[in-house]
């Protein structure tokens, strides 16, 4: 049953914008936004464009990043405690990938 909750993740998105929004020129052509968006997916990521840069209201390849899904949650909630904690989990998990470990960082930096 659907939940009429407006704090349910997703609720009324419908009514949900952002003033302001720009895209740059490369990605009005689909070819060049999937070609970046294929070389930088990760299974159960999505693109984020302002956590890199916060604030940030400009879709590029230099703005944005792909985040994991659980992290759409975690940041509108603005929780210091449960951001940092995500944070320090995302540094054993992804260890590896050292681009993603530099915005981990930036995070970590801003929170802590």
């Amino acid at each position: 049953m659907a939940s009429d909750d407006s704090s349910t993740y997703g609720a009324n998105i419908k009514n949900r914008r952002v003033e302001g929004l720009t895209v740059c020129d490369d990605w009005f052509y689909f070819s060049k936004y999937k070609a970046w968006f294929d070389a930088n997916k990760k299974e159960r990521f999505y693109v984020s464009r302002d956590l890199k840069i916060p604030g940030n209201k400009h879709y590029s390849p230099e703005t944005c990043v792909f985040v994991p899904y659980a992290w759409g949650r975690l940041f509108p909630n603005g929780r210091k405690e449960l951001i940092v904690k995500e944070m320090q989990r995302c540094r054993v998990e992804y260890a590896d990938d050292k681009k993603f470990m530099r915005l981990v960082d930036s995070i970590l930096d801003r929170y802590q």
